[in-house]
């Protein structure tokens, strides 16, 4: 029971860290990653769509953050019941 409320307890701490487990993909008008990295690949002082174009013309964005969200949390969890 003790583990389970540490685990419980250090989710809302998993969860503060999600914009530095961003996974930044860039896509060209083929469908293909030209860009795929944790670091943005444009100023995001200003919306994407204002400045992907000017450095991936024909390019498409995505940001992937499920998949960095499921194993930190799993990380936490693990962790927390002695795994």
């Amino acid at each position: 029971m003790k583990t389970t409320l540490i685990a419980i307890a250090a989710l809302p701490l998993a969860l503060l860290s999600l914009p530095a487990s961003a996974c930044f993909k860039v896509y060209d008008a083929s469908n293909r990653v030209v860009y795929h990295a944790q670091n943005p690949p444009v100023n995001m002082a200003y919306q994407i769509h204002q400045t992907l174009p000017a450095v991936y013309p024909g390019g498409q964005g995505l940001v992937d953050l499920i998949r960095h969200v499921h194993r930190r949390v799993l990380s936490v969890v693990d962790h927390a019941v002695g795994g």
